[in-house]
């Protein structure tokens, strides 16, 4: 109240039901210019402009979220989330400055970071790999024992298994004798690329159900053990050694990407390697499709490869994809396909991976394990979808009937549905029987929201 006061006449937050609403541009929060400086980065067809967008988006930072302010609810907000994500950016800002030859200016920034967070093995790394590099060989060997000890009596554990990895590389290119300044290669973060979850998931049992039971097929394929009895597979699924895949079709804003991404961070703690996401536009009215080479360009700088390390040609980023992967247990979520020809390329080549694509129409070219074919939301999901997002208080009093011509006057189709709702939660004035009329005299409410 007093921040609006504050603000003047500027409709910058409002009153809704259950408290306030703050309703801001881009530029006007800094953390809002981080996550947009981020998505530009990731969007970056070169490495000099990546490191100055993330150089930029950093420079946002002051210290730790909200330090500042005298609050001690703000000071007990759950952050940890943010503060990976600058974590994450740092992390990878460090690694082109490296691969553009900055490691010697890098050595103090590393050992700054690793002594404020010191279980932060992505940070020892990169300082073992700014010493190697500038030839500081005994320092990086060091560094490695120093971090080991750390773990080994504050922890009670060992380096994980890259650390353990760079190490070694590094003592045995040591003993060889080799020269001082070498090339190593990175250690790769696992990414975790998942969008956010939606707010209200309701209905799809069924499809979540067998995405589920499918996607145990990733992690044993050459052993099956379902209690005796191998894991059912259908008609034309992937034998042992086969990477799993499954497609799920529909109409536009029949709910198939909140089906993906909603079922994918359910099925993310199954994937320890890496969770991705890249929106191919298949479908967009704006954006061509996904040329498959930039795609695989995006996947591959997941795993923090960029510039010299990508090949130019299709074959060749779709072979270092596959050798990337090998091994390895990822979920990969493709959304928006338009075509087989798009979606091959970006295929992992043998089993531990799980890769979920949407799409408008039918991929039957694909070799895939399981298909799934959306159909709007029962009505009885559909209703309960538009009262759990415009939030049952402010439904109360609302009839039934008049919920199930709201449902239907949305074609049951789940975007449609929490577009309606979302817009009836943030007018405080209006009411359900004004929105149903509104819904069926104005169309244009919900052909914007044509996928």
């Amino acid at each position: 109240m007093r921040l609006r006061q504050i603000l003047g006449q500027r409709e910058v937050i409002l009153t809704v039901p259950g408290g306030y609403l703050a309703r801001l541009r881009t530029d006007e929060l800094d953390l809002l210019q981080f996550r947009r400086l981020l998505q530009k980065a990731s969007r970056a067809r070169d490495p000099e402009t990546e490191r100055r967008l993330l150089h930029q988006a950093l420079g946002l930072w002051r210290g730790p979220v909200c330090v500042d302010i005298a609050s001690e609810t703000l000071q007990q907000l759950d952050v940890p989330p943010v503060a990976e994500l600058r974590l994450n950016a740092l992390e990878l800002r460090i690694a082109i400055d490296a691969d553009l030859g900055e490691d010697a200016t890098l050595i103090t920034e590393s050992r700054a970071l690793t002594a404020e967070h010191p279980f932060r093995e992505r940070l020892w790394a990169q300082l073992m790999t700014a010493l190697f590099r500038a030839g500081r060989q005994a320092e990086a060997l060091e560094t490695y024992r120093t971090v080991f000890r750390k773990m080994r009596d504050e922890l009670g554990i060992s380096p994980g298994a890259e650390l353990r990895h760079l190490h070694q590389y590094m003592l045995m290119d040591a003993l060889c004798g080799a020269p001082a300044v070498v090339s190593v290669p990175p250690v790769p973060v696992p990414p975790r690329q998942l969008p956010a979850d939606v707010p209200v998931f309701v209905g799809r049992t069924g499809e979540l159900t067998e995405l589920t039971v499918l996607s145990g097929q990733a992690h044993e394929p050459t052993v099956p053990d379902c209690g005796g009895r191998k894991p059912a597979v259908s008609d034309g699924g992937a034998g042992a050694g086969a990477v799993v895949i499954a497609t799920i079709d529909g109409m536009a804003d029949v709910g198939k990407t909140a089906l993906a991404v909603h079922a994918a961070h359910v099925l993310a703690p199954r994937f320890p390697d890496g969770q991705v996401f890249v929106d191919l536009h298949g479908h967009s009215q704006d954006t061509a499709p996904l040329d498959p080479a930039d795609a695989l360009d995006r996947l591959l700088r997941a795993w923090g490869l960029t510039g010299e390390r990508i090949p130019a040609h299709l074959d060749d980023r779709a072979g270092l994809y596959r050798n990337l992967l090998a091994g390895r247990r990822v979920l990969i979520v493709l959304d928006d396909a338009a075509s087989e020809a798009q979606i091959r390329p970006l295929l992992p080549g043998g089993a531990g991976c799980h890769v979920l694509i949407t799409s408008r129409r039918g991929l039957t070219g694909l070799d895939t394990t399981q298909t799934l074919s959306l159909d709007v939301l029962p009505a009885p999901d559909a209703i309960t979808l538009f009262i759990r997002t415009a939030g049952e208080r402010r439904l109360t009093g609302a009839s039934r009937r008049l919920l199930a011509t709201a449902a239907e006057q949305c074609g049951r189709l789940p975007l449609a549905v929490r577009f309606a709702a979302v817009r009836l939660r943030s007018h405080p004035t209006g009411d359900l029987a004004h929105l149903v009329y509104r819904l069926g005299e104005d169309r244009q409410l919900l052909e914007a929201l044509d996928e």
